[in-house]
This record gives structure tokens, C-alpha cells and sequence, in this order.
């Protein structure tokens, strides 16, 4: 008797078959249309949109942030990149918060700009003052391929994009495309500027900063490190004392999250309503995050009965029970990325 597997289905379709039937049909993926009329039919008829353009507030602190970081490390071309999309499953990405020290030195918050890179450095008139240039890839016309087949950039996929002068206005500072940021970088390297970058926060950034000192004869390896470290460390001390406008942002998070409680204590008759009722107090205050502010600005800890012995319970998957106790540890994160935190312990039957 034969002991060969023949790998068949049910109906008896061999394996063979299969894969032969399934590489006959080709790529599954969607083809994208390449026709002259496709590409003249779906650039045409678009209505422009009014942009915002408006002086962010933040532009009249950043300058005297970036002034103390440039007198802190002087003589040094600093490089704070805003960070990457981070792939969440397949073809969906993690919403984008950017790095807190390019926002900071911006004044750019919400979800501005993945892969966009803010350079500063001393002003050569005046070494004790900065200059700034922010890199990014603006808005892409109707007429281009990248409006609509792009899904990290076209304005079908991701919404409409600024404009180069839309962003300066924003900011306040000089703005250049993305693809002009390696020949920034090496100007004078060596010769006149130090060159270094905020690590860890975007890969390939880091990867061309370190290959235009090697370029240009300065040091790599713990050198190069330390540098790094010392702009990181300098970045965050920076952000110990707060300025007005940030002591007002800070103000308006707390403001958010004491909305965000009292939405809860409303809505504690329906957790307990609930098996999983720790996910309904995590989902009201993250509904109110998301309406007021930029969102959660860390993971809400919402710990029922015997989970509030775990310090950072962030499953939130139990039962919220009568006449017991729920610790709720939450803050909403506004749209300039400041966040409260508050921690109360609640009686749910009050």
C-alpha cells in the first residue's frame, strides 16, 4: 500500500492544482491604472481648498528656545528629526505623534509632520543666536502621480498637505523640501560646523548624518554617540522649565481631563452594567480625549476591585462591580501635545 501524501481536499483536488489555479490569477493586489486618459480623468475637476495658514502661537517662544539650545552646544549643527510611521499590521500605521523635542523646537503638535526634519544651528552674524530650517515634503499638485496613487503622501489618501510657504507661515521659520536636506546638512561641515542628531528617532536620518562626518573627517563611533546624547539630554532639560505659553497649554490638558473624569463618573452605571466594564470607562475618557484634545497622552489605567493592586494595569479587560472602588489614571494629551495626568480612586456607587 502506497504511504505517498498526495495532499488533496476534500473534492480531491490535488495541491498542485491549487497553487497552479491560484498563480494563474496573477497579483491580487489592486493594479494601479497607468492610461493617459486615467490619469487625465482623475487629476481634473478638483476644487482648491482654502489652506490653514495662520502664525501658529508657539512661534514667538520657538526662537528663544532654539537661541539656549545653540548657546548649550555651540558650535554644532543640530539635527531633530519629527520621527516615522510606525506600521501597526499590514498596510495600517499607529497614529503619528512626533518626537518631543522636534516639537518643542517647532511648535508644530497633532500629527505634523512624519519624516520631516527641523535643522538648527548658530546664526554666523551672531553665533549666540539661531537659525532655523524646517524640511519637509509638501503638497504634491492634482497633476502629479503622487496626489493620488501615494498612499504616505497623496492628498487622496492622507488629506490635503501645506504647502512650502504655507509652512513658513506656520512656523515662522525658512522651509525647504525634504529632498534638499543632505546638501543643507554637509555645508560647511568639518570646515565651520560640528554635525549631529537626536538618536533613536529616525533611522535613516541618523544613518545620513553619521555619513556626512565620516564624509567630512569627523569622528564616528562613541565621539559621534556622545554628541548625540549631549543634544538629547540638552533638548530635555530644555523642557524642565516652562515658558507662558507652555504653563497655558498645560492649563487647558488639565482642563480636558477633569472633563474626561467627570464624563466617567457619568457613565459608571454602565460599566458596571458590563462585563468588561474597565474598557468602558478607558473608552468614555478616550472619546472625550479624542474630542477635546489630540487624544490619550499615555495608555489609561482604569483598575477595578483587586486590579488596583497592579500598578500599571492598562488591559482594562475586568469587571467593574457595585459598592467596590475603581482607580482611574488618565490625561488627555492636547493638540500642542501637552498632557495632564490625574489619578483618582472612585467609589463606583458613589
Amino acid at each position: 500500500m502506497s504511504t505517498e501524501n498526495t495532499d488533496t481536499s476534500t473534492d480531491g483536488t490535488a495541491r498542485g492544482e491549487r497553487l497552479e489555479d491560484l498563480a494563474s490569477r496573477g497579483d491580487s493586489r489592486s493594479q494601479r491604472p497607468s492610461s493617459e486618459a486615467f490619469r487625465e480623468f482623475i487629476s481634473s475637476g478638483w476644487d482648491e481648498t482654502v489652506p490653514d495658514a495662520e502664525r501658529r502661537e508657539s512661534a514667538d517662544y520657538t526662537p528663544a528656545r532654539r537661541d539656549a539650545l545653540v548657546r548649550r552646544l555651540p558650535g554644532t549643527r543640530l539635527v531633530l528629526p519629527a520621527g516615522v510611521l510606525k506600521v501597526r499590521s499590514n498596510d495600517t500605521d499607529y497614529p503619528f505623534r512626533p518626537d518631543s523635542a522636534f516639537a518643542y523646537y517647532s511648535g508644530l503638535g497633532t500629527d505634523e509632520e512624519p519624516d520631516s526634519v527641523l535643522v538648527v544651528e548658530p546664526s554666523p552674524e551672531d553665533p549666540t543666536t539661531s537659525v532655523a530650517t524646517y524640511f519637509f515634503r509638501p503638497r504634491a499638485g492634482f497633476d502629479t502621480s503622487e496626489f493620488y496613487a501615494d498612499s504616505r503622501y497623496g492628498e487622496m489618501w492622507v488629506g490635503r498637505r501645506p504647502t512650502i510657504a504655507e509652512a513658513a507661515q506656520r512656523i515662522g521659520v525658512e522651509v525647504r523640501h525634504i529632498d534638499e536636506l543632505r546638501d543643507h546638512l554637509a555645508k560647511d561641515v568639518g570646515a565651520r560646523l560640528s554635525l549631529t542628531v537626536i538618536p533613536q528617532v529616525d533611522a535613516s536620518v541618523e544613518a545620513m548624518v553619521q555619513e556626512i562626518r565620516e564624509q567630512n573627517g569627523l569622528p564616528g563611533g562613541e565621539e559621534a554617540a556622545a554628541e548625540s546624547a549631549a543634544l538629547k539630554e540638552a533638548a530635555s532639560e530644555a523642557r524642565l522649565v516652562k515658558d507662558d505659553y507652555e504653563v497655558r497649554q498645560m492649563r487647558l490638558a488639565v482642563e480636558a481631563t477633569l472633563r474626561g473624569f467627570e464624563d466617567v463618573i457619568r457613565n459608571l452605571p454602565a460599566a458596571v452594567g458590563h462585563p468588561r466594564g474597565e474598557r468602558v470607562i478607558e473608552g468614555v475618557f478616550a472619546a472625550t480625549a479624542r474630542a477635546d484634545g489630540n487624544g490619550v497622552g499615555y495608555d489609561t489605567i482604569a483598575a477595578a476591585g483587586d486590579h488596583a493592586c497592579t500598578l500599571h494595569w492598562t488591559r482594562n479587560d475586568g469587571a467593574v462591580r457595585a459598592d467596590e472602588l475603581v482607580l482611574v489614571d488618565a490625561g488627555v494629551e492636547i493638540d500642542s501635545l501637552y498632557t495632564a495626568d490625574v489619578t483618582r480612586t472612585l467609589p463606583v456607587s458613589g
